[in-house]
């Protein structure tokens, strides 16, 4: 598990690689919960992630409650189809800002 954490202006872009699951959720928690400042927006990249489990899916949701009680934003772009069918099943499909690419995702946080 890789967490990458990038600066584009005033994006603050997340990249995520490999697995998400009980073995990495804890230390994506540790290392992007602190990186989140107040006010701001945030990309979350997720074209080299190959696997969510529910323990990464909660510290997406704890990233996203943090943001919000910012008042920013926060859009996931680059998802698999199969990572996608899990936020589907999940719910998280309708929490979540999702886009397909990078540059979809600037542009809805210019709206």
């Amino acid at each position: 598990m890789e967490l990458i954490i990038e600066r584009e202006g005033k994006i603050v872009i997340f990249k995520i690689a490999s697995r998400l699951d009980s073995l990495s959720a804890p230390k994506v928690e540790k290392a992007l919960l602190p990186a989140i400042e107040t006010h701001g927006d945030y990309l979350m990249d997720m074209t080299a992630l190959e696997h969510i489990s529910s323990a990464g899916l909660r510290v997406l949701l704890l990233a996203a409650k943090k943001i919000r009680s910012t008042e920013s934003r926060m859009v996931l772009f680059g998802m698999s189809d199969a990572i996608r069918d899990i936020f589907d099943i999940a719910g998280f499909s309708t929490i979540f800002e999702i886009v397909d690419g990078k540059e979809d995702a600037v542009k809805e946080l210019a709206v």
